[in-house]
């Protein structure tokens, strides 16, 4: 059986399914326990499809018919249930007393190692073509989706030199989405509860035929549904905030595609962002302390 996994799978071949086969993925992706389990019979009941209809979606993701399917469900729950129960080096006393701050970290690892493991290689290649070739990339986060759209933007706009971040900055969104275009992309990063600014920008960037990659939690999101790329990230924590640790991830690994495609020296870019750092100290009474890993890029690029 190819290593593809089930939720890959389904997001590549989402948009091409019919209503009915539309209805069986989303029953899969939601109710994976139960499915795992289930006749096609009586998933087909549960659904109000024909049985028939439930073997030509398995077949159609690649399956040889809907047992081995139901084999990639059960597969599934294994490995998530291996990501939430990742063993400690603590003993079992010190696990229960380690507290939240210690918790939030063991869950954002947890959300690390999920997010890698949903995302496919041809996933990210497309993100990156589709990048390189916009006009323009819009970038839009909100709330808690704000600081990894942030640093998309100072990434895209240090390598690229053409993204533009919408910041909203006294309700001016329409106004900052408006210049968008067929030949721009409109990466968004977005989690529940779905921001209206967000699906907004998203309305827009659609209705013109911008490119869209989308960010974000659920196949069945809305940003995922118009988006042309989707890239997976688990923002579960066990306090009141979403983690964007996944988000980061995926923005950094876009970089480094990004710089890779493109043939540039990463440490020619660390020295650009150097000399310019030189020009603020020189304009500056203050002596600003040295990085010690700039610094080594610098002398190290002068020496060669």
């Amino acid at each position: 059986m190819s290593e593809v996994s089930l939720p890959v799978r389904i997001r590549r071949a989402y948009r091409n399914m019919g209503s009915a086969q539309r209805r069986i993925a989303e029953y899969l992706l939601d109710h994976p326990h139960e499915a795992a389990f289930l006749t096609t019979t009586r998933l087909g009941e549960i659904i109000g499809v024909s049985e028939s209809t439930v073997v030509r979606l398995a077949m159609s993701l690649g399956y040889s018919g809907y047992p081995e399917l139901q084999v990639a469900i059960q597969e599934s729950l294994r490995e998530v249930a291996r990501i939430r129960d990742l063993p400690s080096t603590e003993p079992a006393e010190a696990s229960k007393a380690r507290g939240p701050m210690k918790e939030q970290l063991a869950a954002e690892l947890a959300n690390l190692d999920a997010t890698v493991k949903s995302l496919d290689e041809e996933s990210l290649d497309a993100a990156v073509s589709l990048l390189l070739k916009a006009r323009q990339v819009f970038v839009i986060g909100v709330r808690s989706s704000f600081a990894p759209a942030h640093a998309a933007w100072m990434l895209l706009n240090r390598i690229l030199r053409k993204a533009t971040l919408l910041s909203m900055t006294g309700g001016s969104l329409r106004d900052e989405i408006l210049p968008i275009g067929k030949d721009d992309v409109l990466l968004v990063i977005t989690v529940p509860r779905y921001a209206r600014e967000t699906l907004g920008a998203l309305e827009r960037a659609s209705s013109v035929g911008a490119g869209i990659v989308a960010i974000t939690d659920s196949l069945l999101s809305n940003a995922a549904e118009k988006a042309d790329v989707v890239l997976l990230f688990r923002h579960l924590t066990p306090s009141f905030f979403n983690s964007s640790v996944g988000a980061l991830a995926i923005v950094n690994a876009l970089a480094a595609g990004i710089v890779e495609r493109l043939g540039v020296n990463p440490d020619n870019l660390l020295t650009d962002l150097e000399s310019v750092h030189q020009h603020f100290r020189l304009a500056s009474t203050d002596k600003e302390p040295s990085s010690p890993v700039t610094d080594l890029v610098v002398r190290r690029t002068v020496e060669e």
